[in-house]
C-alpha cells in the first residue's frame, strides 16, 4: 500500500536527504504560487531509529527548505 511505500522511503532519509527532497517539493509549490505549507512532521529519528542528538534535527531541515524555496511552513508534530 501507499503506505508501506512511505515508511520505506521515510525509514531510509536523514536530515540532509530530507532537506534536499523539502527545498525541490516547496520549490515546486512556491513556482505554481503556493506561499505556505503546513506539514505533518513525524521524522523525528535516524535510520534504525536511534534518536538524533538534536531531537528537532528533522524539523529544522524542513524548515530551511522552506526558507530557501521561499516558502512559510508550519510543522504539525504528530
Amino acid at each position: 500500500t501507499w503506505r508501506e511505500v512511505m515508511y520505506g522511503v521515510a525509514s531510509r532519509l536523514t536530515p540532509d536527504s530530507y532537506f534536499t527532497l523539502a527545498r525541490a517539493v516547496y520549490a515546486e509549490m512556491a513556482l505554481a504560487g503556493i506561499t505556505a505549507v503546513g506539514e505533518f512532521h513525524y521524522l523525528h529519528h535516524a535510520p534504525g531509529g536511534t534518536p538524533y542528538d538534536d531531537p528537532n534535527a528533522m524539523g529544522e531541515a524542513l524548515i530551511a527548505a522552506a526558507a530557501e524555496a521561499g516558502i512559510r511552513i508550519t510543522l504539525l508534530d504528530t
